[in-house]
C-alpha cells in the first residue's frame, strides 16, 4: 500500500513511514500537516492490518503532538480551534486507542473554539457542542464534591466571510446563515465558564448577545481577555447597549479590545465603568473623537498598554493623519496615568516623516517607555530612515509588519 504526499506527489511506503528508525527523515520529507491529515483515514485501515500501537510510545506521542494542532483562528488576544469533522484534532481520535486517550486527556485542545463559518453550515452547531463536551464531559449536575469546577472555555464568533473562501453570490443564491446565531446561543449558555472571549457582532448576533448576556443564572464570572467588536452593528443604540455590558466583566478582565460604529458615543453609561485589573486596552476607531469618548467612559487605573488602530474608512470631512495623531496625543496626555506602551496603527504613517518624528519625540518626552507603530505596506526602512541618528532602538517585527521604538539608555 502506498500513500501520496500533496506537496511532492511521491509514493510513500507505510511500513517505512512508521519505522521508528526512519521517523525523523519521514516527517521531514512527507509529513507536512496537509498531507498527514489526508493520510488519517488510511491510517485507520493500516491500524487493523499492522497495529499502530506496536510502535514505541514516544514515537506515537511525537506523531500525535505533530498533527494535533488543527486549523486555528487568531485574534488580538487569543487563538481558537476551527472545528472540522475531517481534520485534527478530531480526526486523530480514531487512529488508535492510545491516541484517543491522549486526545481525551488534552482538554486544552478542545477548550477554545471558533464558531465562525468557514463554509456554509460548517462548522455545524452539533460539532461545536462536541468540542465543548470534549473539553469537560461533566455538567453542573454531575460534578461530585471535591472534583473542582468545570473547565473554563474560550469562544470566538464572527459573521461568515464566504468571499474569502471563494464563494460567489450566484453560488450562495438565497442561502441564509442560520448556523452562526445558533452557535452563539450555545456559547451564551456557558457564560459562567468564559475565559477568553472574542465576539465580532453584526445586527443578528448583537440581538442574540444582548438577549442572553447577564441573566442572573448565566453571568460571566472569570473572563480574562475580552474582545467586543460592534463596528458592524448598524445602530448606535445597539452598540451602546453592547458597550455597557463591559461592566459585567469588570471584576476579572485584564485585556479589552473595543470597536464601535463610526462616531460612536455612549449615552447609556452615565458613570465611568471601573476596570481595576485591566492592563491592556485596545480600540479600533475611525477618528480621535471615538477614543476620547471611550476613555471618558472607562476608568483604567492600572493601564500599561494602549493600542489604537485608525481603521477607517472615514466618510466625514477629510482628516489628515497628522491631525489624528495630534488629537490622540492630547487625549493620552490628559489621562490620569500615562501608559508605559503606546501602539498606533495608521496608514498615513508612511507619508509624513516629519510628523512621525514629532510623534516619537513627544512620546518619550512625556515618559512613555515604548512606542509601537504599524501601517499597511510599511517597511523596516521607512522608520529607520526617518529616525536615523536620533538615539532610538528600533526593532522590526516580521510577523505583523510593526516596529517597536525605545529610547536608548544614553539618551534618557
Amino acid at each position: 500500500m502506498t500513500l501520496f504526499s500533496t506537496s511532492q506527489r511521491m509514493p510513500v511506503n507505510l511500513e517505512t513511514m512508521f519505522n521508528p528508525e526512519n521517523l525523523e527523515a519521514t516527517l521531514a520529507r512527507h509529513a507536512t500537516k496537509p498531507s498527514i491529515h489526508l493520510t488519517i483515514p488510511r491510517l485507520r485501515y493500516f491500524n487493523h492490518t499492522r497495529p499502530f500501537i506496536r510502535l514505541t510510545e514516544d514515537v506515537v506521542r511525537n506523531i500525535f503532538e505533530y498533527v494535533v494542532d488543527g486549523d486555528v483562528m487568531y485574534t488580538a488576544f487569543a487563538s481558537f480551534s476551527r472545528p472540522h469533522p475531517r481534520a485534527a484534532p478530531l480526526s486523530i481520535w480514531g487512529i488508535s486507542r492510545q491516541c484517543a486517550q491522549w486526545a481525551e486527556a488534552e482538554k486544552g485542545i478542545w477548550a477554545a473554539v471558533s464558531g465562525m463559518q468557514h463554509h456554509p453550515n460548517s462548522p455545524h452547531v452539533e460539532l461545536v457542542k462536541r468540542w465543548i463536551q470534549r473539553a469537560d464531559p461533566r455538567t453542573p449536575r454531575t460534578i461530585q464534591e471535591g472534583e473542582g469546577p468545570l473547565r473554563p472555555l474560550s469562544f470566538h464568533i464572527a459573521p461568515p466571510n464566504y468571499e474569502a473562501w471563494g464563494y460567489t453570490d450566484e453560488e450562495l443564491g438565497d442561502f441564509e446563515d442560520e448556523m452562526t446565531p445558533r452557535i452563539l446561543r450555545v456559547f451564551m449558555q456557558h457564560a459562567p465558564r468564559w475565559l477568553d472571549i472574542a465576539f465580532d457582532l453584526d445586527d443578528t448576533l448583537a440581538d442574540v448577545y444582548l438577549g442572553l448576556i447577564g441573566t442572573t443564572s448565566n453571568a460571566p464570572g472569570q473572563v480574562r481577555h475580552l474582545e467586543l467588536l460592534a463596528n458592524k452593528v448598524s445602530t448606535l443604540r445597539a452598540a451602546d447597549e453592547i458597550f455597557k455590558t463591559i461592566e459585567l466583566f469588570s471584576g476579572t478582565v485584564t485585556k479589552i479590545m473595543w470597536s464601535g460604529p463610526q462616531d460612536f458615543v455612549s449615552s447609556l453609561v452615565t458613570q465611568p465603568i471601573s476596570l481595576p485589573h485591566v492592563e491592556v486596552l485596545g480600540m479600533d476607531v475611525c477618528n480621535p473623537k471615538e477614543i476620547y469618548e471611550c476613555l471618558q467612559k472607562l476608568r483604567v487605573p492600572k493601564l500599561v498598554e494602549l493600542k489604537i488602530c485608525f481603521c477607517g474608512p472615514y466618510t466625514g470631512p477629510a482628516v489628515h493623519w497628522r491631525d489624528n495623531i495630534v488629537k490622540l496625543l492630547q487625549i493620552v496626555a490628559a489621562l490620569p496615568q500615562l501608559p508605559k506602551v503606546l501602539w498606533i496603527h495608521e496608514d498615513g504613517l508612511r507619508s509624513d516623516p516629519g510628523a512621525m518624528r514629532v510623534l516619537v519625540y513627544w512620546t518619550f518626552q512625556k515618559g512613555i517607555e515604548m512606542l509601537g507603530l504599524s501601517a499597511n505596506g510599511m517597511q523596516a526602512g521607512d522608520v529607520a530612515d526617518t529616525l536615523q541618528g536620533s538615539g532610538y532602538d528600533i526593532v522590526w517585527n516580521d510577523d505583523d509588519g510593526s516596529v517597536e521604538i525605545r529610547k536608548l539608555e544614553s539618551n534618557r
